[in-house]
């Protein structure tokens, strides 16, 4: 079914989700509605890849200074940029990630991860 949906179709926006719905038990709400923070980054692929990937390019060899520090994340953001097909893998890596977590039914699954690297 995720594979059906666009990216788009995870809304970022500020929205709140009855207790009741999908068989939601709040206790500590007293079935008032639980809001959910907007750009939830329960579904964010930068945190997936992006940023583990220009922190590994940023920190290869030790840094001399904070001018040293910003002109390897500008070198390094412009190769990400640059490389081929890399923002389609983390589409791809997102999608995984989706998929497992759905196999799992919501529970821990960062196990499985590495099984299929």
């Amino acid at each position: 079914m995720i594979k059906s949906l666009p990216l788009t179709s995870f809304c970022t926006c500020p929205r709140s989700i009855s207790p009741k719905q999908d068989g939601l038990v709040d206790l500590a709400r007293r079935g008032r509605p639980v809001t959910w923070p907007s750009r939830s980054p329960d579904l964010n692929p930068l945190d997936f890849f992006f940023w583990g990937h220009l922190k590994s390019l940023v920190h290869e060899t030790p840094m001399k200074s904070a001018k040293d520090l910003v002109a390897r994340i500008v070198v390094a953001a412009d190769k990400i940029n640059t490389t081929p097909g890399i923002f389609e893998r983390g589409r791809q890596s997102f999608l995984r990630r989706c998929e497992l977590c759905n196999d799992t039914c919501s529970r821990h699954f960062e196990n499985l991860l590495r099984v299929f690297l």
